[in-house]
């Protein structure tokens, strides 16, 4: 909330994520919004301070279990809410991408397991440069990336992490390589 302040918002949608878990704000990291990190109910500091925002739009990341009925009830008071989500963090995180970026050309793919490389590359996708989404990904989880990467044909991005966290394999898969040599992971 300190954040948000400091930041001075001003009259943007706001992204409504858990705070007890990584994943949805990760993947929400390069749109561009600020994200506001709540917990199973709004505290009366988060509701005084949305209320004197008057967002028009309030994106809740994740389902239930993330982001409370509790919390879209206090949050349909302040304006529009809509929900992004998936059955799995991976599925949630192609539904983000697929609603702040229309027709991408490129995507960074973060390991969806934790967080430090997504974390840091936010801001690379993100920025004025690839201002792409955030894809998250893992071996045995890769099926939503997949389709989101096959759909807008993307062969252009950045991997997070090492090969131990999405490997060259997968990558080229991705990104519909035949070779790893074009294959670059920070």
């Amino acid at each position: 909330l300190l954040i948000l302040k400091e930041a001075e918002v001003g009259d943007k949608d706001i992204l409504v994520a858990t705070g007890t878990n990584f994943a949805d704000s990760l993947s929400a990291s390069s749109v561009g919004l600020p994200i506001m990190l709540v917990s199973s109910e709004l505290s009366a500091e988060q509701l005084a301070y949305l209320f004197s925002l008057s967002p028009s739009k309030l994106y809740v990341l994740g389902g239930n279990a993330a982001v409370s009925e509790t919390v879209v009830s206090q949050l349909s008071y302040i304006g529009e809410v809509e929900r992004i989500s998936g059955q799995t963090r991976y599925e949630t995180s192609v539904l983000i991408a697929e609603k702040f970026f229309t027709n991408p050309q490129t995507a960074v793919l973060a390991y969806g397991k934790n967080f430090p490389d997504g974390l840091c590359g936010g801001a690379l996708a993100g920025s004025i440069e690839l201002s792409c989404p955030m894809i998250l990904t893992a071996e045995g989880n890769e099926s939503a990336a997949m389709n989101y990467m096959n759909k807008y044909r993307i062969n252009e991005g950045a991997v997070l992490g090492g090969d131990s966290l999405i490997s060259d394999q997968l990558t080229m898969k991705l990104f519909q390589l035949k070779s790893s040599k074009h294959i670059f992971q920070w």
